[in-house]
């Protein structure tokens, strides 16, 4: 089963990120768009899994943003958390996120140890806890 969904269309992002999570103990699947992501993330939760989606925001066929809301829209993936992984990181940028349901914000280039850290927590999260937050996060968003 996998516990990390690695949605980035840059290889180079895509290699480092999944060898990280990899030597952290994460069993990982990588996918090079959005669509390949959604995908990946259908299977693996209609499987009993509940991974942790770390997501780019600039991809070539669908944009982390669409993808985003996607995740959103399925009742079946909402207590699947994202981490949006990306150089678009200005404040309007994040707001959006965490807008749209994002449960953290990693700015390109990341620091491996900090997104380690987002993923472990948010993987240890509670569901109701999790759910709680982002709504907390929304809130702060649209302030």
């Amino acid at each position: 089963m996998h516990d990390i969904v690695l949605v980035d269309d840059d290889p180079d992002i895509r290699m480092l990120a999944r060898m990280a999570f990899e030597l952290d103990g994460h069993d990982v699947v990588a996918a090079a768009n959005g669509l390949a992501g959604l995908e990946v993330l259908r299977e693996t939760v209609a499987g009993g899994g509940r991974p942790v989606v770390v997501l780019d925001v600039q991809m070539p066929d669908i944009d982390g943003w669409e993808v985003l809301g996607h995740i959103r829209a399925d009742r079946s993936l909402d207590a699947v958390p994202v981490v949006m992984c990306t150089v678009r990181a200005g404040a309007l940028d994040r707001a959006r996120g965490y807008g749209h349901g994002a449960d953290a914000y990693e700015a390109k280039p990341f620091d491996l140890e900090q997104l380690l850290g987002t993923v472990r927590r948010l993987a240890s999260m509670e569901v109701e806890r999790l759910l709680a937050r982002r709504a907390l996060l929304w809130t702060e968003a649209e302030a």
